[in-house]
């Protein structure tokens, strides 16, 4: 196997997820190259991957024309392997030795790390991972102070039922780095996009101003998941920093409601996840139906007392 196909979700979470197969392919043939095609918001994640042969970044056109961009980039070229976990038929419609098409299933009682691992014939799934460039590390360095504990938040998420009140990741944010906490004085992150930066500002700035560490949406991702990997602790919503925490090998606490922890979960040796005291059903009959969140269901203190467990 010298060149493979690896094509992918243009969702950061679904992303995040689909390294598990790239680190298995590469676990299998370390020297193959690999030309990866995902979303432009997923794309940051594999500019760094040391496999990589090219990265084919999709944006979105009428009538479905980036799937016609890409079949003109890859069409020339033979591949030995193609991986494709979008489950696109653009697969067929290029020259393969070989090919691993994802097939939508309803199993929601395995992990998705664990049915893309059985995709590719394996038992064990390969942990997600996201490779830095010493740039971002070096970026990272610099907004990080030294001997300092590191909390970061994520209060946000691509559907608003799934997100917990912003209040109480603020109380989780002062409980555990007050006197006596389990990260005292520890430098507090909120993380989101750039949309969302005046609501984590306004979290941020209740915070003391020695403890305020303001990377809300206005550094790019790679530094953010620099920043990730220095963290003591990440707590935060089902959404694509979940997972980047996750793949960095921070302590990952996800909290879930109206998605299936089931299938979605945090995966690594580190993470974990906590969910709402009601049943996935229902939690998205309220969400749908009346279109309630019911995530303030899920105490400060059950989340804080999961916090414990994550932490080493």
């Amino acid at each position: 196997m010298k060149h493979i196909l690896f094509i992918t979700t243009s969702y950061l979470g679904d992303a995040i997820i689909s390294t598990t197969a790239l680190e298995t392919i590469r676990a299998r043939y370390p020297e193959a190259k690999i030309t990866i095609a995902c979303g432009h918001i997923a794309a940051p994640i594999f500019e760094a991957f040391p496999n990589l042969e090219s990265l084919h970044v999709m944006h979105k056109h009428p009538y479905k024309l980036h799937h016609l961009k890409l079949w003109w980039a890859i069409c020339g070229k033979r591949w030995d392997w193609i991986v494709d976990l979008r489950g696109s038929g653009i697969s067929y419609c290029v020259s393969a030795k070989k090919r691993t098409v994802w097939k939508s299933t309803k199993n929601t009682s395995q992990l998705r790390v664990q049915q893309i691992a059985a995709l590719l014939g394996e038992s064990t799934p390969a942990l997600t991972k996201v490779y830095l460039s010493p740039e971002h590390r070096i970026k990272a360095k610099s907004l990080l102070p030294k001997d300092r504990a590191l909390l970061l938040l994520s209060p946000m998420a691509s559907w608003d039922k799934k997100c917990w009140p912003p209040e109480y990741f603020l109380e989780l944010a002062q409980r555990l780095t007050k006197p006596g906490g389990l990260l005292v004085n520890a430098l507090v992150g909120f993380l989101g996009d750039a949309k969302q930066r005046p609501q984590l500002l306004a979290l941020l700035h209740q915070l003391p101003e020695d403890q305020q560490l303001d990377i809300s949406g206005n550094v790019d991702l790679l530094t953010v998941a620099a920043c990730l990997e220095q963290a003591q602790l990440f707590v935060g919503n089902d959404s694509g920093l979940m997972h980047l925490a996750a793949a960095m090998g921070t302590p990952t606490l996800g909290l879930f409601g109206p998605s299936r922890a089931e299938v979605y979960a945090p995966f690594g040796p580190k993470a974990a996840f906590i969910r709402a005291p009601l049943s996935y059903d229902e939690m998205m009959l309220a969400a749908s139906e009346k279109g309630e969140n019911l995530m303030h269901l899920l105490s400060v203190e059950d989340v804080l007392a999961a916090c414990g467990r994550v932490l080493p």
